[in-house]
């Protein structure tokens, strides 16, 4: 199953673990973190939307365009979507149903391996 993309998706995709990865190994490593904190007795998602929004408008204006503003706006995002379960008692608002080969395919794809797409210099 080939997918043809585009916009260089799966090279993001890894670019963006490699900014997650790093957040965790920088500042997740001790006890509770401010967003959990504050989304701990959060009933709407407006803090992580306006954090996303804020990477958003930066985007260009601190070390020229480069992607890292945009990852952490797309963490943001990512921590909104996982909150939005929360909030909704635990419904997810998306089943992904993917097959078994669908899934297979992603866990190849965006291998973190894969040196053709994980950046190497960052």
């Amino acid at each position: 199953m080939a997918i043809d993309y585009k916009y260089e998706e799966p090279c993001f995709i890894n670019e963006l673990l490699y900014h997650v990865d790093k957040t965790y190994a920088n500042h997740y490593s001790g006890g509770i973190q401010v967003v959990e904190y504050i989304m701990s007795n959060a009933e709407t998602l407006d803090y992580l939307k306006g954090n996303a929004i804020k990477y958003i408008h930066r985007y260009g204006k601190k070390n020229g365009n480069n992607n890292e503003d945009l990852c952490k706006a797309v963490h943001f995002i990512m921590m909104m979507a996982h909150y939005a379960d929360k909030l909704n008692d635990g419904v997810k608002q998306v089943e992904m149903d993917f097959s078994a080969e669908t899934a297979e395919f992603y866990k190849k794809e965006f291998s973190k391996d894969d040196e053709e797409f994980y950046p190497k210099n960052l």
